[in-house]
């Protein structure tokens, strides 16, 4: 079984925080905070590359 792991993410947005796309990616995670409008820490199981690529798709990357 992978260890957990925390992973910070901030988002520097252009026009008003998508925070309404990323919160349901957020929830596929065992746990998560978000702390200011462009910043969650998240517990994940997953891998670092995995969450990145989940957390790059509301935008279009």
């Amino acid at each position: 079984m992978a260890e957990g792991r925390y992973l910070h993410f901030g988002f520097k947005f252009k026009g008003p925080p998508k925070i309404k796309e990323l919160e349901p990616l957020f929830n596929l995670a065992s746990d998560w905070l978000r702390y200011a409008p462009n910043c969650w820490i998240v517990w994940t199981k997953n891998s670092d590359k995995h969450v990145v690529c989940e957390t790059e798709a509301p935008f279009g990357s």
